[in-house]
């Protein structure tokens, strides 16, 4: 039963990267939006 907790811990790294994917798509989108516009 070790591995529930790593489980939860690599999921919610993977949760915090994707979060952090889509800030940093969000962020980069408005910015190419600007430039282009």
């Amino acid at each position: 039963m070790k591995l529930t907790r790593r489980g939860k811990i690599v999921k919610e790294t993977i949760i915090f990267f994707l979060v952090l994917l889509g800030m940093a798509i969000l962020i980069f989108g408005t910015g190419a939006l600007e430039t282009y516009l």
